[in-house]
């Protein structure tokens, strides 16, 4: 995803799959969109050389894959409590 004009190419589509995010996952999508994305609020996203996608109401399945715990500030808990972490218990025997 583009730092700044990422979440332009989601907008009208009917899920969100991203594989793999950064560590810092805060450069990329900012905190206020990440809890609109997951409260079904409202987003403006920018688009290059153009004006913006207003997203009404961010009702779009969003499944983001990390390695780790996003890298925002979450003093009252309003990150934790919109995560589902998913725990695999056996890692993948790699074959040549």
């Amino acid at each position: 995803m583009q730092e700044k004009f990422g979440l332009s190419e989601f907008a009208m589509k009917q899920i969100v799959c991203c594989d793999d995010m950064p560590h810092n996952i805060a450069r990329t999508l900012p905190r206020s969109d990440f809890l609109s994305m997951m409260t079904r609020g409202s987003i403006s996203c920018p688009v290059k050389g153009k004006g913006s996608i207003e997203v009404l109401d961010w009702n779009i399945p969003t499944l983001i894959n990390l390695n780790h715990m996003p890298n925002y500030k979450d003093e009252a808990g309003e990150i934790v409590r919109r995560l589902m972490i998913v725990e695999f218990g056996k890692q993948s025997l790699m074959t040549k």
